[in-house]
C-alpha cells in the first residue's frame, strides 16, 4: 500500500466510523510502544482489520473503503495471515 493510498484509507475511514472503531484507539496505549505501533505493516493490518470490521466481513465494500482492488486486499489478508 503506497503512503497516499494508506492516507486515503484512514481518511475514508474516519468518514464512516465512530472514534470507538477506529484501529488507533484499540491499541491500549499504556502498553503501546513506538516499534510496535507505527510500523507500516501493523498500521495497515490494522487498517484492514478495521475495514473488514465495518464492512461485515464483505471484502469488496471492505476494498472499496481502503482504496484497493479486492485482489490487492486478498493479497494483503494472506500477507499478514488475517482472519477474514
Amino acid at each position: 500500500m503506497t503512503p497516499d493510498a494508506l492516507g486515503a484509507a484512514r481518511a475514508r475511514l474516519a468518514e464512516c466510523e465512530t472514534s470507538e472503531h477506529m484501529p488507533f484507539s484499540e491499541a491500549p496505549h499504556a502498553e503501546a510502544t513506538p516499534e510496535a505501533s507505527l510500523r507500516v505493516d501493523a498500521v495497515e493490518t490494522r487498517l484492514i482489520e478495521s475495514a473488514l470490521e465495518r464492512a461485515k466481513s464483505n471484502k469488496s465494500l471492505a476494498a472499496r473503503l481502503l482504496g484497493l482492488t479486492r485482489g490487492q486486499l486478498y493479497s494483503h489478508i494472506e500477507k499478514d495471515g488475517l482472519k477474514a
